[in-house]
């Protein structure tokens, strides 16, 4: 694995905004777990989670799956070779 110094070393304002969410869910109780994957300024990445009890981890699994399938889609847009990435990235 290769890792990258990202020299931009400015803050992140739509994950600032998404995390500040997201921990207003949890303080009021209403979010309960989550599965989280960080990116850091040298490119390296971590996972890390904090599951309730009361949470199904099938569900959990499930919604994985489907930002996993949403994420290699949207990598394929933007990095690949296909007809549409290539369109996209003339637009």
């Amino acid at each position: 694995m290769t890792v990258h110094d990202i020299k931009d070393r400015s803050p992140n304002q739509a994950l600032i905004d998404l995390l500040e969410k997201q921990l207003e869910l949890a303080k009021s109780g209403e979010l309960r777990s989550a599965i989280i994957v960080n990116g850091f300024n040298d490119d390296s990445v971590e996972h890390v989670w904090a599951i309730d009890r009361r949470s199904s981890w099938r569900m959990l699994l499930s919604e994985l799956v489907i930002l996993q399938h949403s994420f290699t889609v949207n990598i394929e847009l933007r990095d690949g070779d296909s007809v549409l990435a290539m369109a996209l990235q003339d637009s």
